[in-house]
């Protein structure tokens, strides 16, 4: 039950748009996820996206290979949404449902 808290309260904090001090931040990532350290997951990269998939704790992702320091700047996010109008409430909670990328068919929120 303990780690169903922690990793609701982690998803949660790792999810937010703050940002730590650099100090805090950099001692913060040796142990646990941080926001700055998951951002990297959501990268419109796909070498950084395939990476630090860790909750709670970043050691998982140093045992399995998958711990990526952070690069600068990160590009998060879909290539395919990247126009303004996607950007916006109505399209935010209509493109999980969205079967199709923009490019191929405009679908309405």
């Amino acid at each position: 039950m303990l780690y169903f808290w922690l990793s609701a309260v982690d998803t949660i904090v790792s999810h937010t748009n703050i940002r730590l001090p650099a100090r805090i931040e950099r001692a913060a990532q040796w142990l646990f996820v941080t926001p700055a350290l998951h951002a990297i997951h959501h990268s419109a990269v796909l070498d950084e996206s395939n990476r630090n998939f860790a909750s709670i704790f970043s050691v998982w992702d140093r045992l399995g290979g998958s711990y990526l320091a952070q690069p600068q700047p990160v590009r998060t996010g879909l290539e395919e949404f990247r126009e303004s109008r996607y950007l916006t409430l109505p399209w935010t909670l209509a493109l999980p449902f969205c079967t199709a990328s923009p490019r191929e068919r405009s679908p309405a929120p």
